[in-house]
């Protein structure tokens, strides 16, 4: 159907992956749109050379942007494949984000609302619990640091600033490079 394609075109779903069906719950205001792959498809696995078979499946779901004023969630039938060497491994879909149950492009809205906002703020306008918008950072801020490259920072700042009434402190290290472009914040630590 038309409808389908339109929206396999804007989520950037293709081959071997399909529409499989959508439905529009006025009273809930929540679009679901089921997403299924091709009869005899055959899938990669990082790590693992080639294209294998399917196993099975299991049905996932994803929160995805919303559509208009509606929450929007994909429901995936979702393959798990059988190695050469017989262990079975689920199929990540490329739409998949890091933490379980978003989309990446919803992923990155949170992390949007987060640096222009409070992590409450972000909770409350993206609908999702003040911990899982935290959990969303941590995931992302932990990854980042964990490929940063700092062999170039020849010169380090710290200080340290209090970040309530009282003695509670908060202490920063950053490459004070004389060059403002270059400049950044490595790390942060709570306490002196």
């Amino acid at each position: 159907m038309v409808t389908e394609k339109i929206f396999e075109s804007a989520l950037g779903i293709g081959s071997p992956w399909f529409i499989a069906g959508m439905n529009l719950d006025q009273s809930q205001r929540k679009l679901s749109i089921r997403i299924d792959f091709e009869v005899g498809s055959r899938f990669a696995v990082p790590g693992q050379a080639g294209e294998h078979p399917v196993h099975d499946t299991v049905t996932k779901t994803y929160r995805h942007l919303n559509f208009f004023q509606h929450e929007c969630v994909l429901e995936v039938r979702v393959p798990r494949v059988q190695l050469p060497d017989g262990s079975v491994r689920q199929v990540s879909p490329a739409w998949a984000g890091k933490l379980s149950g978003f989309t990446l492009l919803f992923e990155a809205f949170v992390l949007l609302l987060a640096r222009e906002t409070t992590f409450t703020g972000a909770a409350r306008i993206s609908g999702l619990s003040l911990h899982r918008v935290i959990s969303l950072c941590e995931r992302y801020v932990d990854e980042a640091v964990s490929t940063a490259d700092f062999s170039e920072v020849r010169r380090l700042a710290i200080d340290e600033t209090s970040r309530a009434k009282g003695h509670d402190y908060v202490s920063l290290f950053a490459d004070a490079d004389p060059d403002p472009e270059r400049r950044r914040v490595l790390f942060v630590a709570e306490g002196r």
